[in-house]
């Protein structure tokens, strides 16, 4: 599914799949869930509206069965210390 960036405070990107009706929404840099069974006007006038976070918290959050996705944040940062701790042992 692609993601477009979107203007919002909350969110960061979003994305629509038609075949599966599945809206996600990413929040900030790691948060991501997906939403299901939304309808594509849902979708589309949530791009249109002046307020995506607004439109969310009225219309999505509460109204739709959710997924969180694992923070990828997690893993990228216990990279990081297992490859601190690898240089360190030389």
């Amino acid at each position: 599914m692609k993601l477009i960036d979107v203007d919002s405070v909350i969110m960061s990107k979003v994305g629509y799949d038609n075949k599966s009706m599945t809206l996600r929404i990413m929040f900030g840099t790691l948060n991501v869930y997906d939403y299901y069974k939304v309808e594509p006007f849902i979708y589309e006038n949530m791009l249109k509206s002046d307020s995506i976070g607004t439109y969310f918290h009225k219309y999505i959050k509460d109204k739709y069965n959710f997924h969180k996705h694992k923070n990828r944040g997690r893993v990228r940062n216990k990279l990081r210390e297992y490859i601190i701790v690898y240089r360190n042992q030389d």
